[in-house]
């Protein structure tokens, strides 16, 4: 159950980063 949360928070936080660089780029 652990590793599924941590991965699942791996997930979440990439793609927070995902979202949070693209929106960087944007004007």
């Amino acid at each position: 159950l652990s590793e599924a949360l941590a991965h699942n928070s791996a997930s979440m936080i990439n793609t927070a980063v995902a979202v949070a660089s693209s929106g960087v780029s944007q004007p």
